[in-house]
């Protein structure tokens, strides 16, 4: 059963897969591959960031569903720090999607620090219902995170949903390599560029 569902998925999913690895040097980056990702998957929305583990600067993101506006919500009121699903998937083995009602639960209110109460406020007050995250990989400083929700018009996201998920993250991880290594070339082939644009020192100290 498991298998067929796999090569069901696989078939199915093709066109996330090749716009996986279009991603690297698609002008647009991740955002074609999410846009489709939210219609296959009935998301409100979906996130794609890549982030330095250093400063936890926000280096690239990439957003797309009907409710891209709460996730700006979600950023403009700073609620990072009292998110406790990316702390859960941040210490959990990587390489998998989990589920905030399937695998992580919902805690007791009381038991919430203040930043995490202004999470449940954002949640509820946006009608979410469930939301899924993965790791998708870390390189050097950097870690890349993909997360999902659904809102109270569809249903939470099954077995079967996260299977079909966990089989794409391969896929999502060698575009995530891919495209940081074409971004560091992007940036070495700017640096030669403004070496060849720069006047010759003899000249500059005429």
């Amino acid at each position: 059963m498991t298998e067929t569902i796999e090569t069901k998925s696989l078939f199915r999913f093709s066109d996330l897969i090749d716009l996986l690895y279009q991603a690297p040097t698609h002008q647009q980056g991740f955002q074609p591959f999410l846009e489709l990702l939210v219609t296959e998957f009935n998301l409100a929305d979906a996130v794609l960031h890549i982030q330095n583990t250093n400063n936890l600067a926000v280096e690239s993101a990439w957003i797309a569903g009907p409710k891209t506006d709460v996730i700006i919500e979600y950023i403009e009121k700073n609620l990072e720090q009292g998110n406790y699903i990316h702390d859960y998937i941040d210490a959990a083995p990587p390489s998998r999607f989990y589920t905030l009602l399937g695998d992580i639960g919902r805690p007791a209110t009381e038991s919430l620090t203040p930043s995490q109460k202004l999470v449940e406020q954002w949640f509820d007050g946006n009608q979410l219902l469930d939301v899924s995250s993965a790791v998708i990989g870390r390189i050097q400083n950097q870690i890349a995170m993909l997360s999902i929700h659904r809102d109270k018009s569809v249903t939470a996201f099954s077995t079967d949903d996260v299977l079909i998920l966990n089989e794409l993250i391969p896929h999502i991880q060698r575009a995530f390599v891919l495209y940081q290594q074409f971004a560091g070339i992007r940036k070495d082939s700017a640096k030669f560029a403004a070496i060849g644009r720069a006047p010759p020192t003899w000249c500059t100290a005429l």
